[in-house]
């Protein structure tokens, strides 16, 4: 048995625990009760089950009933005794050990050496040298190299504010996919499942559930939204600094404040989330730890209502909307992805230049699914960074990545090569324009003819698959018509994207009698 209680991770020996000490209980009983999501729980049930099917005892599933374990009590009893041995607190596995390695090289300023850590673990030099190499490749991937003096041995050279954004982004490799959507006392909110993976080092996970009680808490009272990656981040980013603080490794205080560039209210909600993070854990928070919180939510509140402040550098939306249209030349575009690509990228910038990155927990989903997307992505990107001076991330990249993406998926549901007939009663400029802004922004129409209503009364036989049109139509005919203006609005163009993706490909060339 003890070759197969190996097997069980430490989450899996306490649902075992628990579901003998109820007898009878639920999937939905025993998520909450490990703080993890009902599909965790049914996929840690399988491997239970082949644990107990080992142990010639059987997990029983009844729908209606519950779950429990059937055999003979004293085979449950030693099956209990086994799995209750104490489980070593230093690293077993590689994995464990690249991240104790890791976190320890990320808490201390000193030298740490090979011996050093083959001591502490109990392992040889060999052994360690190997997750060494394995540590090495994660930090080159951040774009930090391991200082190595001979005799002295190694360790990272990094200011606290980079030691910092290095221990996110550590968090975030590991936690990224762990949180979740809980429901407690009629309401939904963000929650997170405990990894096997120990980061305890970086900060005990009960400090992080009161973190998320605290925001929560600032989010109901101050009627703060956040989106989830913003949510998160903050979170992430207080656990860290808390920790910190606590041990006075305080962050440097910033020479030029971009505080002051923000909206007013984020000065008022930081105060108040700083009271409630004093309050709960006893500590005082300094005034500049203070202004890195008012930028995540000064991000957040940019992510979630886009109205921060401008820098001078960004310019109006329909000069910036030009400006992303300049940068897809040579290749096709809609008028919704110019849109998105606005919306997103006048967001991101703000965000960026307050320093601040998020994550992407799909980047390598995205990069793998849609290459053609990221790859215009990346090209995108270039021209945006050297105007307005900052640096796009693949993680960044990946989200404009799923604009493209989306274009793409618009282009193969929309019916190619449509007819288009333009009516237009305000003359052969605004006609002339409005046949201009349809090639435009919409490749996969032919503009095929143009009438005045003048023209429609002395011609009433058109074949056509859509009619455009200045001035309602009261048609008998099943041929979709569309009213714009002959400016032809943005509202105007999101119309025709509508109806370009309802429209059946069968939908063509009908023959119109006016």
């Amino acid at each position: 048995m003890k070759a197969v209680t190996k097997m069980l991770s430490p989450r899996e020996k306490r649902m075992i625990q628990f579901i003998v000490k109820n007898g009878y209980t639920t999937v939905k009983r025993i998520a909450a009760e490990m703080a993890v999501s009902e599909k965790t729980v049914s996929r840690s049930l399988q491997v239970i089950d082949s644990f107990l099917t080992a142990s010639q005892l059987v997990l029983v599933r009844k729908p209606k009933i519950g779950i429990y374990i059937e055999g003979d009590k004293q085979t449950i009893r030693d099956m209990l005794k086994n799995i209750d041995q104490p489980v070593s607190s230093l690293p077993q596995t590689k994995e464990e050990r690249v991240v104790y390695i890791f976190i320890k090289l990320l808490k201390t300023t000193d030298f740490i050496t090979i011996q050093m850590l083959a001591d502490e673990l109990f392992i040889s030099r060999g052994t360690i040298e190997k997750d060494m190499a394995e540590v090495t490749n994660m930090l080159e991937k951040e774009g930090v190299t391991l200082y190595k003096k001979p005799s002295k041995g190694m360790k990272l050279r990094l200011t606290e504010q980079e030691r910092r954004s290095l221990t996110s982004k550590l968090i975030n490799h590991f936690w990224g996919d762990n949180w979740y959507l809980k429901q407690e006392n009629g309401k939904v909110r963000q929650a997170f499942e405990q990894i096997e993976v120990n980061l305890t080092g970086i900060f005990p996970t009960d400090g992080l559930k009161e973190i998320i009680d605290v925001v929560h808490t600032f989010s109901r009272e101050k009627n703060f939204a956040f989106t989830d990656y913003a949510f998160e981040s903050l979170v992430i980013h207080l656990a860290i600094a808390l920790e910190r603080i606590k041990s006075a490794d305080y962050i440097e205080a910033l020479q030029v404040s971009p505080v002051k560039n923000l909206v007013m209210t984020q000065k008022e909600n930081t105060r108040y989330l700083v009271e409630l993070l004093e309050a709960r854990f006893e500590l005082e928070i300094p005034a500049f730890e203070a202004d890195y919180i008012q930028i995540h939510l000064s991000a957040a509140y940019n992510q979630w209502n886009d109205e921060l402040i401008q820098p001078s550098s960004l310019p109006e939306n329909d000069d910036f909307k030009q400006f992303v249209e300049s940068t897809l030349t040579g290749t096709a575009y809609d008028f919704e992805l110019i849109e998105g690509l606005a919306t997103h990228l006048k967001s991101a910038l703000n965000r960026l230049k307050l320093g601040m990155n998020f994550t992407n927990p799909f980047l390598s989903k995205i990069k793998q699914n849609f290459p053609l997307a990221f790859e215009q992505a990346l090209r995108v990107k270039v021209p945006f960074e050297k105007k307005f001076h900052v640096h796009i991330n693949e993680d960044e990249s990946a989200y404009i990545a799923l604009h493209f993406e989306a274009f793409y998926e618009r282009t193969k549901s929309q019916p190619e090569g449509l007819n288009v007939a333009l009516v237009c009663s305000t003359g052969l400029g605004s006609s002339q324009l409005l046949a201009a802004r349809i090639k435009k922004y919409f490749k996969n129409l032919t503009v095929t003819a143009i009438f005045s209503v003048q023209k429609i009364m002395e011609e009433p036989n058109i074949e056509a698959d859509l009619i455009i049109s200045t001035i309602y139509l009261d048609l008998h005919s099943a041929i979709p018509v569309i009213v714009v203006s002959p400016m032809m609005t943005e509202s105007d163009l999101a119309n025709v994207s509508k109806q370009l993706q309802i429209m059946k490909p069968q939908e063509r060339k009908q023959k119109i009698h006016f």
